[in-house]
């Protein structure tokens, strides 16, 4: 009879675990679905506008790309773009492809 009593027992609190188990992963599922991760933060400022003929040193102008969202290489041409630093010059390739110099 013991026996029988404990095996109800354990069978009830597996069936609760389970339940709780799947509700909590559907909820969780659906959170992901519905865009939970796919935000990225972001801080947001004035644009900050260099024109040709700017009093910028190049490890200035790399350190305002690089805060802009550029990246080095074009590899990371995701969000605002990518430069190339060669020798004297700055490449700059904007996201859409423009290229600029």
């Amino acid at each position: 009879m013991l026996t029988i009593l404990l095996a109800v027992a354990c069978l009830t609190a597996a069936t609760f675990i389970y339940n709780s188990y799947s509700a909590y992963a559907q909820s969780i599922d659906q959170q992901i679905a519905g865009g939970y991760l796919r935000g990225h933060a972001g801080l947001y400022a004035a644009p900050r506008v260099i024109e040709r003929g700017a009093r910028l040193s190049k490890e200035q102008l790399v350190i305002s790309l690089q805060r802009a969202g550029y990246g080095p290489n074009t590899a990371s041409n995701i969000w605002s773009g990518s430069f190339e630093v060669n020798g004297d010059q700055i490449r700059i390739v904007t996201s859409s492809g423009n290229r600029r110099v």
